[in-house]
């Protein structure tokens, strides 16, 4: 009896974490560019949760869940339309190939011009004083002083 009673107890514990294992399933699958390139670092998350993952080199992922059940998946990528997939995944789901296209953003005309230095210094208002050579050479004179 004694050895019968922690043997029930492992196999309940091994019970209920195979039956938890059979519940989580994973959603396999490969998110292309629209030239069927690999897209490294796309974002794969299931909508209205924090659950999600990121795409490989290769623009593989795997997003394990922990039921089965209709799901809304959103992936995205900077400088790609963001897509959204519906889909049941009950354990059996075939890998998935997602291909995003290109976001194309028109932007409007940017116009560069320049003036230099010299062009500054002429057109800005400057001080102006008026020195007679007098006042000069006499500067001059007591510099020489020193």
């Amino acid at each position: 009896m004694r050895i019968v009673t922690p043997l029930i107890i492992i196999l309940l514990f091994f019970a209920a974490v195979h039956a938890h294992a059979q519940q989580q399933i994973a959603i396999e699958g490969k998110v292309l560019d629209n030239n069927k390139d690999p897209l490294p670092r796309a974002t794969v998350q299931l909508v209205g949760s924090d659950t999600g993952t990121i795409t490989g080199k290769e623009g593989k992922f795997i997003l394990k869940l922990n039921n089965e059940g209709p799901f809304s998946l959103t992936i995205s990528s900077v400088g790609y339309q963001s897509r959204s997939l519906q889909l049941l995944a009950d354990g059996k789901t075939k890998p998935l190939v997602i291909v995003l296209q290109e976001a194309t953003l028109e932007l409007g005309e940017i116009v560069v011009t320049g003036e230099s230095e010299k062009t500054l210094l002429e057109t800005s208002a400057l001080a102006v004083e008026a020195i007679e050579l007098q006042d000069i050479k006499a500067e001059a004179s007591d510099l020489t002083a020193i």
